[in-house]
Protein backbone atom coordinates (compact mmCIF):
# COMPACT_ATOMS: atom_id res chain seq x y z
CA UNK A 1 0.00 0.00 0.00
CA UNK A 2 1.32 3.22 -1.11
CA UNK A 3 1.43 6.44 0.97
CA UNK A 4 -1.82 8.13 -1.02
CA UNK A 5 -3.90 4.72 -0.66
CA UNK A 6 -2.87 4.44 2.94
CA UNK A 7 -3.95 7.92 3.43
CA UNK A 8 -7.11 7.43 1.91
CA UNK A 9 -7.85 4.06 4.26
CA UNK A 10 -6.93 6.39 7.60
CA UNK A 11 -9.48 8.75 6.49
CA UNK A 12 -12.22 6.50 5.86
CA UNK A 13 -11.39 4.84 9.38
CA UNK A 14 -13.07 8.38 10.51
CA UNK A 15 -16.06 6.31 9.82
CA UNK A 16 -17.83 5.01 12.44
CA UNK A 17 -18.85 1.65 11.02
CA UNK A 18 -15.45 1.20 9.36
CA UNK A 19 -13.62 1.87 12.57
CA UNK A 20 -15.93 -0.37 14.33
CA UNK A 21 -15.09 -2.96 11.86
CA UNK A 22 -11.40 -2.66 12.05
CA UNK A 23 -11.20 -3.07 15.67
CA UNK A 24 -13.74 -6.13 15.51
CA UNK A 25 -11.33 -7.80 13.40
CA UNK A 26 -8.67 -7.02 15.19
CA UNK A 27 -9.84 -8.93 18.48
CA UNK A 28 -11.33 -11.62 16.49
CA UNK A 29 -10.59 -15.24 18.65
CA UNK A 30 -9.76 -12.59 21.61
CA UNK A 31 -11.95 -11.34 24.83
CA UNK A 32 -12.33 -8.10 24.98
CA UNK A 33 -14.77 -6.21 27.63
CA UNK A 34 -13.73 -3.03 27.76
CA UNK A 35 -11.92 -1.73 24.47
CA UNK A 36 -12.35 1.84 23.20
CA UNK A 37 -10.55 3.06 20.10
CA UNK A 38 -10.66 7.03 18.42
CA UNK A 39 -9.35 8.91 15.53
CA UNK A 40 -9.60 12.61 13.98
CA UNK A 41 -8.28 13.21 10.35
CA UNK A 42 -8.54 16.80 10.49
CA UNK A 43 -12.63 17.79 11.21
CA UNK A 44 -13.99 14.28 10.72
CA UNK A 45 -13.75 11.73 13.38
CA UNK A 46 -15.34 8.61 15.26
CA UNK A 47 -14.93 6.75 18.94
CA UNK A 48 -16.67 3.57 18.64
CA UNK A 49 -16.18 0.72 21.66
CA UNK A 50 -15.86 -2.91 22.09
CA UNK A 51 -17.38 -5.06 24.85
CA UNK A 52 -19.81 -5.51 27.02
CA UNK A 53 -20.75 -1.82 27.98
CA UNK A 54 -20.73 -1.58 23.59
CA UNK A 55 -23.75 -1.02 21.99
CA UNK A 56 -23.93 -0.07 18.82
CA UNK A 57 -27.16 2.61 18.72
CA UNK A 58 -25.35 4.27 22.07
CA UNK A 59 -22.58 6.96 21.81
CA UNK A 60 -18.97 5.61 23.47
CA UNK A 61 -19.51 6.06 27.53
CA UNK A 62 -16.56 4.16 28.81
CA UNK A 63 -14.61 7.02 31.37
CA UNK A 64 -11.03 5.79 31.45
CA UNK A 65 -9.09 7.10 34.32
CA UNK A 66 -6.48 9.75 33.07
CA UNK A 67 -3.29 7.74 34.86
CA UNK A 68 0.00 9.37 33.65
CA UNK A 69 -1.85 11.29 30.10
CA UNK A 70 -2.65 13.98 32.74
CA UNK A 71 1.12 15.02 32.33
CA UNK A 72 -0.23 15.63 28.82
CA UNK A 73 -2.79 17.89 29.88
CA UNK A 74 -0.66 19.84 32.07
CA UNK A 75 1.56 20.69 29.13
CA UNK A 76 -1.32 22.02 27.13
CA UNK A 77 -2.16 24.17 29.98
CA UNK A 78 1.91 25.01 29.88
CA UNK A 79 1.76 25.87 26.51
CA UNK A 80 -1.23 27.79 27.04
CA UNK A 81 0.53 29.93 29.32
CA UNK A 82 3.96 30.26 27.09
CA UNK A 83 1.30 31.57 24.50
CA UNK A 84 -0.15 34.09 26.74
CA UNK A 85 3.48 34.88 28.01
CA UNK A 86 2.69 34.52 31.33
CA UNK A 87 6.05 32.11 31.56
CA UNK A 88 8.79 30.94 28.96
CA UNK A 89 9.89 27.53 28.69
CA UNK A 90 13.44 28.74 29.43
CA UNK A 91 12.54 30.64 32.71
CA UNK A 92 14.29 29.60 35.75
CA UNK A 93 11.64 27.98 38.28
CA UNK A 94 13.39 30.06 41.22
CA UNK A 95 12.33 33.13 39.23
CA UNK A 96 9.07 32.33 39.21
CA UNK A 97 8.67 31.34 43.15
CA UNK A 98 8.25 33.13 46.60
CA UNK A 99 11.19 33.82 48.42
CA UNK A 100 12.26 30.80 50.86
CA UNK A 101 13.16 26.72 50.18
CA UNK A 102 11.65 25.93 47.16
CA UNK A 103 13.65 28.81 45.64
CA UNK A 104 16.64 27.63 47.04
CA UNK A 105 16.12 24.25 46.66
CA UNK A 106 15.25 23.90 42.85
CA UNK A 107 17.79 26.79 41.92
CA UNK A 108 18.94 25.99 38.28
CA UNK A 109 16.10 24.01 36.44
CA UNK A 110 14.20 25.83 33.67
CA UNK A 111 10.23 25.36 33.58
CA UNK A 112 11.07 23.20 30.14
CA UNK A 113 13.64 20.76 32.22
CA UNK A 114 10.02 20.33 34.44
CA UNK A 115 8.01 19.15 31.36
CA UNK A 116 10.62 17.06 29.87
CA UNK A 117 11.86 15.55 32.68
CA UNK A 118 15.24 16.52 32.55
CA UNK A 119 15.44 18.55 35.96
CA UNK A 120 17.65 15.80 37.38
CA UNK A 121 15.61 15.61 40.76
CA UNK A 122 15.22 12.19 42.28
CA UNK A 123 11.48 11.68 43.02
CA UNK A 124 11.58 7.77 43.01
CA UNK A 125 10.62 7.48 46.76
CA UNK A 126 7.87 10.39 46.21
CA UNK A 127 4.06 8.52 45.62
CA UNK A 128 1.50 11.46 46.38
CA UNK A 129 1.85 15.47 45.25
CA UNK A 130 1.76 17.33 48.99
CA UNK A 131 -0.47 20.25 49.04
CA UNK A 132 -1.49 23.09 51.19
CA UNK A 133 -4.60 24.07 53.10
CA UNK A 134 -6.14 25.61 49.76
CA UNK A 135 -5.54 22.50 48.26
CA UNK A 136 -2.82 23.71 45.77
CA UNK A 137 0.91 21.78 45.40
CA UNK A 138 2.68 22.58 48.74
CA UNK A 139 5.92 23.61 46.62
CA UNK A 140 8.14 24.40 50.18
CA UNK A 141 7.06 20.78 51.21
CA UNK A 142 7.79 19.15 47.78
CA UNK A 143 10.84 21.26 47.43
CA UNK A 144 12.31 20.10 50.78
CA UNK A 145 11.14 16.26 50.00
CA UNK A 146 13.17 16.29 46.50
CA UNK A 147 16.34 17.65 48.15
CA UNK A 148 16.10 15.70 51.14
CA UNK A 149 18.22 12.94 48.68
CA UNK A 150 20.83 13.55 46.18
CA UNK A 151 20.11 14.45 42.13
CA UNK A 152 20.11 12.17 39.67
CA UNK A 153 21.95 14.23 37.45
CA UNK A 154 22.50 18.25 36.47
CA UNK A 155 19.76 20.23 35.39
CA UNK A 156 19.58 19.14 31.35
CA UNK A 157 22.07 16.99 31.64
CA UNK A 158 19.37 13.83 30.69
CA UNK A 159 15.86 12.69 30.47
CA UNK A 160 14.53 10.17 33.13
CA UNK A 161 10.45 10.26 33.74
CA UNK A 162 9.15 10.28 36.95
CA UNK A 163 6.26 12.73 38.74
CA UNK A 164 8.03 15.57 40.25
CA UNK A 165 8.48 18.14 37.12
CA UNK A 166 4.59 17.65 36.61
CA UNK A 167 4.05 18.73 40.14
CA UNK A 168 6.51 21.50 39.88
CA UNK A 169 5.30 22.82 36.58
CA UNK A 170 1.48 23.08 38.22
CA UNK A 171 2.87 24.71 41.05
CA UNK A 172 4.34 26.99 38.67
CA UNK A 173 1.16 27.22 36.31
CA UNK A 174 -0.67 28.25 40.35
CA UNK A 175 1.87 31.20 40.90
CA UNK A 176 1.37 32.42 37.17
CA UNK A 177 -2.19 32.05 37.37
CA UNK A 178 -3.26 32.88 40.05
CA UNK A 179 -5.84 30.00 40.21
CA UNK A 180 -5.36 26.68 41.40
CA UNK A 181 -4.34 23.57 38.69
CA UNK A 182 -7.63 22.12 39.03
CA UNK A 183 -9.34 25.64 38.24
CA UNK A 184 -7.47 26.38 34.98
CA UNK A 185 -7.56 22.63 33.74
CA UNK A 186 -11.34 22.84 33.93
CA UNK A 187 -11.78 27.08 32.74
CA UNK A 188 -9.14 26.61 30.13
CA UNK A 189 -9.24 22.95 28.48
CA UNK A 190 -12.12 21.07 29.32
CA UNK A 191 -15.07 23.89 29.51
CA UNK A 192 -14.46 24.86 26.27
CA UNK A 193 -14.67 21.63 24.79
CA UNK A 194 -17.78 21.18 26.53
CA UNK A 195 -16.44 18.60 28.56
CA UNK A 196 -16.87 17.74 32.55
CA UNK A 197 -14.81 16.43 34.53
CA UNK A 198 -15.73 13.02 35.79
CA UNK A 199 -14.22 12.73 39.86
CA UNK A 200 -13.16 14.84 42.23
CA UNK A 201 -11.26 18.10 40.66
CA UNK A 202 -9.92 18.87 44.44
CA UNK A 203 -8.17 15.43 43.67
CA UNK A 204 -7.03 15.99 40.08
CA UNK A 205 -3.12 15.65 40.11
CA UNK A 206 -1.19 16.94 37.35
CA UNK A 207 0.96 13.73 36.73
CA UNK A 208 -0.86 10.63 37.79
CA UNK A 209 -4.63 12.76 37.24
CA UNK A 210 -5.91 11.67 40.55
CA UNK A 211 -10.14 11.11 40.47
CA UNK A 212 -9.95 12.72 36.47
CA UNK A 213 -11.68 10.87 34.34
CA UNK A 214 -12.92 11.38 30.76
CA UNK A 215 -14.37 9.82 28.19
CA UNK A 216 -12.49 8.31 25.29
CA UNK A 217 -14.00 10.59 22.37
CA UNK A 218 -13.81 13.76 25.22
CA UNK A 219 -9.48 12.71 25.65
CA UNK A 220 -9.78 12.76 21.94
CA UNK A 221 -11.18 16.16 21.40
CA UNK A 222 -8.43 17.22 23.99
CA UNK A 223 -5.30 16.28 22.11
CA UNK A 224 -6.50 16.70 18.57
CA UNK A 225 -7.51 20.35 19.66
CA UNK A 226 -4.28 21.14 21.43
CA UNK A 227 -2.62 19.28 18.20
CA UNK A 228 -4.10 20.62 15.16
CA UNK A 229 -4.99 24.61 15.45
CA UNK A 230 -1.10 25.27 14.43
CA UNK A 231 0.37 22.47 13.39
CA UNK A 232 3.67 24.03 12.13
CA UNK A 233 4.65 24.86 15.75
CA UNK A 234 5.13 21.19 16.38
CA UNK A 235 8.49 19.26 15.44
CA UNK A 236 9.03 16.12 12.90
CA UNK A 237 12.45 14.40 12.14
CA UNK A 238 13.41 16.86 10.08
CA UNK A 239 11.72 20.18 10.95
CA UNK A 240 11.81 22.45 14.58
CA UNK A 241 8.93 23.18 16.31
CA UNK A 242 8.90 26.80 17.75
CA UNK A 243 11.09 25.61 20.60
CA UNK A 244 13.28 23.32 18.61
CA UNK A 245 13.33 19.96 18.47
CA UNK A 246 12.18 17.33 20.70
CA UNK A 247 14.76 16.10 23.40
CA UNK A 248 16.27 12.68 22.54
CA UNK A 249 15.47 10.08 25.29
CA UNK A 250 19.46 8.64 26.81
CA UNK A 251 19.32 5.08 25.34
CA UNK A 252 16.49 3.04 23.77
CA UNK A 253 12.78 2.56 24.03
CA UNK A 254 10.64 0.50 21.96
CA UNK A 255 8.51 2.97 20.98
CA UNK A 256 9.46 6.38 22.09
CA UNK A 257 12.66 8.60 20.55
CA UNK A 258 12.16 11.76 22.89
CA UNK A 259 9.86 14.53 24.74
CA UNK A 260 9.10 17.78 23.33
CA UNK A 261 7.84 19.90 26.30
CA UNK A 262 6.19 17.11 27.97
CA UNK A 263 4.92 15.72 24.68
CA UNK A 264 6.68 11.86 24.36
CA UNK A 265 7.81 11.96 20.88
CA UNK A 266 7.55 8.65 18.86
CA UNK A 267 9.93 9.79 15.43
CA UNK A 268 7.96 10.59 11.90
CA UNK A 269 6.49 13.77 13.64
CA UNK A 270 3.88 11.87 15.93
CA UNK A 271 3.40 12.92 19.34
CA UNK A 272 1.42 11.38 22.55
CA UNK A 273 1.31 9.59 25.69
CA UNK A 274 0.30 6.62 27.61
CA UNK A 275 -0.71 5.47 31.02
CA UNK A 276 -0.81 1.94 32.51
CA UNK A 277 -2.74 1.92 35.60
CA UNK A 278 -4.20 -1.43 37.17
CA UNK A 279 -7.24 -2.41 34.96
CA UNK A 280 -6.40 0.59 32.59
CA UNK A 281 -4.45 0.95 29.69
CA UNK A 282 -4.69 4.43 27.23
CA UNK A 283 -2.49 5.54 24.66
CA UNK A 284 -2.91 8.71 22.65
CA UNK A 285 -1.13 9.39 19.28
CA UNK A 286 -1.31 13.03 17.51
CA UNK A 287 0.65 14.19 14.45
CA UNK A 288 -0.06 17.86 14.13
CA UNK A 289 1.12 18.41 10.63
CA UNK A 290 -0.83 14.97 9.43
CA UNK A 291 -3.31 16.54 11.45
CA UNK A 292 -4.39 13.16 12.74
CA UNK A 293 -5.08 12.32 16.29
CA UNK A 294 -5.74 8.53 18.14
CA UNK A 295 -6.73 7.25 20.83
CA UNK A 296 -6.24 3.53 22.59
CA UNK A 297 -8.17 2.35 25.95
CA UNK A 298 -8.25 -1.20 27.32
CA UNK A 299 -9.10 -2.95 30.77
CA UNK A 300 -7.81 -6.23 29.51
CA UNK A 301 -5.18 -5.23 27.45
CA UNK A 302 -2.18 -3.46 26.35
CA UNK A 303 -3.05 -0.12 24.84
CA UNK A 304 0.02 -0.33 22.54
CA UNK A 305 -0.86 -3.94 21.23
CA UNK A 306 -4.54 -2.43 20.73
CA UNK A 307 -3.24 0.39 18.59
CA UNK A 308 -1.06 -1.54 16.33
CA UNK A 309 -3.64 -4.58 15.89
CA UNK A 310 -6.08 -1.74 15.24
CA UNK A 311 -3.99 0.76 13.21
CA UNK A 312 -0.81 -0.76 12.93
CA UNK A 313 -1.54 -1.47 8.69
CA UNK A 314 -2.27 2.19 8.23
CA UNK A 315 0.48 3.48 10.09
CA UNK A 316 3.39 1.33 10.46
CA UNK A 317 6.27 4.20 11.44
CA UNK A 318 4.09 4.37 14.96
CA UNK A 319 4.93 0.50 15.29
CA UNK A 320 8.83 0.43 14.51
CA UNK A 321 11.21 -1.14 16.48
CA UNK A 322 14.35 0.95 16.41
CA UNK A 323 17.42 -0.06 17.78
CA UNK A 324 19.44 2.82 17.75
CA UNK A 325 23.87 2.45 18.32
CA UNK A 326 24.49 5.67 20.33
CA UNK A 327 28.03 7.39 21.18
CA UNK A 328 27.73 7.40 24.54
CA UNK A 329 26.47 3.69 25.49
CA UNK A 330 28.77 1.24 26.45
CA UNK A 331 29.58 -1.69 24.08
CA UNK A 332 30.99 -4.20 26.52
CA UNK A 333 28.97 -6.08 29.18
CA UNK A 334 27.39 -4.02 31.77
CA UNK A 335 28.93 -4.31 35.94
CA UNK A 336 28.32 -2.06 38.41
CA UNK A 337 26.24 -0.69 41.21
CA UNK A 338 23.38 1.80 40.45
CA UNK A 339 20.90 3.67 42.51
CA UNK A 340 18.91 6.26 43.81
CA UNK A 341 16.49 7.22 46.94
CA UNK A 342 14.30 3.83 46.22
CA UNK A 343 16.59 1.41 43.55
CA UNK A 344 19.43 -0.60 44.03
CA UNK A 345 21.11 -2.33 40.99
CA UNK A 346 23.99 -4.60 41.07
CA UNK A 347 25.23 -6.04 37.86
CA UNK A 348 28.13 -8.24 38.25
CA UNK A 349 29.61 -11.59 36.18
CA UNK A 350 28.62 -14.74 36.91
CA UNK A 351 30.23 -17.65 35.34
CA UNK A 352 30.96 -15.35 32.42
CA UNK A 353 27.57 -14.22 32.30
CA UNK A 354 26.09 -10.61 33.77
CA UNK A 355 23.57 -11.40 36.40
CA UNK A 356 20.91 -8.14 37.44
CA UNK A 357 19.72 -8.07 41.08
CA UNK A 358 17.23 -5.32 41.93
CA UNK A 359 15.57 -4.18 45.15
CA UNK A 360 13.15 -1.21 46.19
CA UNK A 361 14.50 0.53 49.78
CA UNK A 362 10.51 0.67 50.53
CA UNK A 363 10.03 -3.38 50.12
CA UNK A 364 11.86 -6.27 51.19
CA UNK A 365 11.32 -8.15 47.95
CA UNK A 366 14.57 -8.66 45.65
CA UNK A 367 14.34 -9.54 41.59
CA UNK A 368 17.14 -11.02 39.50
CA UNK A 369 17.91 -12.14 35.85
CA UNK A 370 20.38 -12.73 33.37
CA UNK A 371 21.30 -10.38 31.06
CA UNK A 372 21.20 -11.26 27.02
CA UNK A 373 22.75 -8.78 24.70
CA UNK A 374 20.45 -8.33 21.80
CA UNK A 375 22.20 -5.78 20.17
CA UNK A 376 25.92 -4.15 21.26
CA UNK A 377 25.41 -2.23 24.20
CA UNK A 378 21.89 -3.51 24.70
CA UNK A 379 20.72 -6.00 26.64
CA UNK A 380 17.14 -7.76 27.75
CA UNK A 381 16.50 -9.60 31.29
CA UNK A 382 15.64 -13.29 31.51
CA UNK A 383 13.75 -13.63 32.73
CA UNK A 384 11.81 -9.92 32.31
CA UNK A 385 11.53 -8.12 34.98
CA UNK A 386 9.28 -5.50 34.72
CA UNK A 387 11.30 -2.11 35.75
CA UNK A 388 13.82 -3.32 34.35
CA UNK A 389 13.24 -4.94 31.21
CA UNK A 390 16.33 -4.17 29.58
CA UNK A 391 19.10 -1.92 30.35
CA UNK A 392 22.07 0.25 28.75
CA UNK A 393 24.89 2.02 30.47
CA UNK A 394 25.05 5.57 29.41
CA UNK A 395 28.87 7.05 29.66
CA UNK A 396 28.61 10.96 30.18
CA UNK A 397 30.62 12.61 33.20
CA UNK A 398 29.67 9.83 35.01
CA UNK A 399 27.72 6.24 34.17
CA UNK A 400 23.96 5.61 34.48
CA UNK A 401 21.94 2.81 33.97
CA UNK A 402 18.44 3.12 31.64
CA UNK A 403 15.84 0.90 31.37
CA UNK A 404 13.77 2.74 28.47
CA UNK A 405 12.30 4.91 30.93
CA UNK A 406 14.33 6.56 33.84
CA UNK A 407 18.14 6.70 34.87
CA UNK A 408 20.02 5.08 37.73
CA UNK A 409 23.31 7.05 38.29
CA UNK A 410 26.60 4.46 39.21
CA UNK A 411 27.69 4.39 42.27
CA UNK A 412 30.14 1.28 42.74
CA UNK A 413 32.04 0.35 39.93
Amino acid sequence: MDGAARAECVAELTQPERLRSELERAFVGLVARDVAVGLRCGALGACVELGRRAAPSEPTRLPIRMGCIAKLLTAMLARHAFEAHRVAPSEPISALLPAGAARRALRGITVRQLLEHTHGLDDSLLSRMPRDSRGRVDVEALALELRAVAPLAKPGELYSYGNAGAWLSAAVLERVGSRSYAVQLVETLLEPLGIEAGGSAESICPATGGELALDPSELLSLVANAAFVAPDVWPDDACAGDYGFAIPLPGWNPLERGIYLGWKYHGAGWLGHQSVWPRQSVLVRAHPRRQLALIVASSDHPAAVVAARVFGAYLPELFELRVPTRPNTTLGPPAGKFGSSAWRVDIRQLDDTPELSARRSDTPDEWSAILRAVTPGLWLTCPVLSMFPHVEIVELDRAYLWNGRFVLPRTVH
